[in-house]
């Protein structure tokens, strides 16, 4: 189960997400007995596929993709001058998109 806990350690009181694990609950390297746990929150989290991403968000990632990896030109200036090239960035950032949100 993963959570959202309040730790109380003297006068500090934290708020970590963490797992529960045998004896307590696990953020990373840090490590909270049950007995320092003073309110537990469980969190539903699930994975669903997203969908097939829409042609905006492909043109959105492009655009965050090109003109930060490359420098040399805008993403409008490659989708006008050299469309080949500019479709094989959309394939490339719409297969990213199916993959981050769970469609084969």
């Amino acid at each position: 189960m993963i959570a959202r806990l309040e730790v109380t350690r003297g006068t500090l009181t934290e708020y970590p997400l963490a797992e529960k694990v045998r004896g307590g609950w696990q953020n990373g390297g840090t490590f909270y007995p049950d007995g320092e746990v003073t309110k537990i929150t469980p969190l539903h989290v699930t994975s669903e596929p997203q969908g097939e991403p829409s042609d905006a968000q492909v043109e959105a990632g492009c655009l965050a993709f090109y003109e930060h990896a490359s420098g040399l030109t805008s993403w409008e200036r490659l989708v006008e001058y050299d469309a080949v090239i500019a479709d094989r960035y959309r394939e490339g950032i719409r297969r990213a998109l199916r993959a981050a949100g769970g469609v084969r």
